[in-house]
């Protein structure tokens, strides 16, 4: 540089004579301190990071997931943007919370097989099946039938037989809540090869009514993977947690969980929304109004972080709360 400084042309020039790329003789001029090293390449580092968590979103993350510990990072991610309280998309939730010590990560186990039968909508395939719940040293049968589609629980419930005639007065009461008996086409039934499944009066029943059922290979409950899943979420998340001295308190808690988990629960199979807004349609809107949500606030991002003037809240109706209804 300093031979360059001592031609009699200018720096342009001298770069042309001596070869030098005029951008990197420029460089190591606004550069040089007098050392060597400050002459070394460096990878570019960027100024601005426009899309970059402001620290106030960052605190909001960490402060939800302490209010949420059983919540993971993806579902933490779709609640807050429900609830506008923050929105950010479940990988940066993930980064966040790795970066602050959390675990955002559940262990994925292998996928299980399930009947090969494609839904379009709501009550086009259902499952039934029967699980024992011990109350008191004695057990009882919870029977429930879940719609494949919404994975919503259509009608249940707490027996204290398994008789063929409970499972056929189960499916005749989730026909009429969901107002099919008079409809032609029906719901295709799944169910396992138990005793009630296969007796003579409930082929009938069905057969009847115009029903298909459609029985699972014996001794492979994964074919049922959706209600052996929720069987295992009720249990975990509800029933194990209590100590019940009668059926009637049993039945108290089962009920107050199915209508959390058909109205309130965010369903990771189906999207994170509700059984219930998949159930009526609402789903679609939903997710789209999490991903206006998310594109809104990554342009509010940007500009708060190149220093732009923003609305105090520049997040419209359009994507509010009235879609979760």
């Amino acid at each position: 540089m300093e031979l360059i400084a001592s031609l009699p042309w200018p720096g342009n020039k001298s770069c042309r004579v001596l070869k030098l790329k005029r951008g990197r003789y420029w460089r190591w001029k606004n550069r040089y301190d007098g050392t060597l090293s400050s002459l070394e390449d460096r990878a570019p580092i960027a100024q601005i990071r426009p899309h970059a968590l402001l620290p106030e979103e960052r605190q909001e993350i960490i402060c939800f997931a302490l209010d949420n510990p059983k919540e993971r990072h993806r579902k933490l991610s779709f609640l807050m943007i429900d609830q506008d309280i923050g929105y950010f998309s479940p990988s940066t939730a993930y980064q966040v919370l790795k970066k602050g010590g959390a675990k955002p990560w559940v262990s994925l186990k292998k996928p299980m097989r399930r009947q090969d039968i494609e839904v379009t909508g709501p009550n086009q395939v259902w499952y039934i099946d029967i699980t024992y719940l011990k109350v008191n040293g004695r057990n009882w049968y919870l029977i429930p039938v879940l719609d494949k589609y919404s994975r919503l629980i259509v009608y249940w419930e707490l027996c204290w037989t398994m008789t063929a005639h409970d499972v056929k007065r189960i499916v005749d009461f989730a026909l009429e809540k969901e107002g099919l008996h008079l409809q032609e086409q029906k719901p295709k039934i799944i169910s396992d090869n138990g005793t009630q499944m296969v007796a003579k009066s409930f082929k009938k029943f069905l057969k009847d009514l115009g029903i298909k059922h459609i029985r699972i290979a014996y001794r492979h409950p994964e074919s049922q993977g959706r209600i052996e899943v929720f069987f295992k979420t009720l249990k975990y998340e509800c029933f194990y947690h209590g100590e019940y001295q009668n059926a009637h308190e049993a039945h108290r808690d089962i009920e107050a969980f199915i209508h959390y988990y058909n109205y309130q629960r965010l369903h990771q199979g189906i999207g994170f929304v509700t059984p219930y807004q998949k159930h009526i349609g609402r789903a679609d809107a939903i997710i789209a109004a999490r991903k206006a949500k998310l594109a809104l606030a990554k342009e509010l991002r940007k500009a708060l972080n190149r220093g732009e003037k923003v609305k105090a809240n520049p997040m419209p109706e359009m994507v509010g709360h009235s879609v979760l209804i």
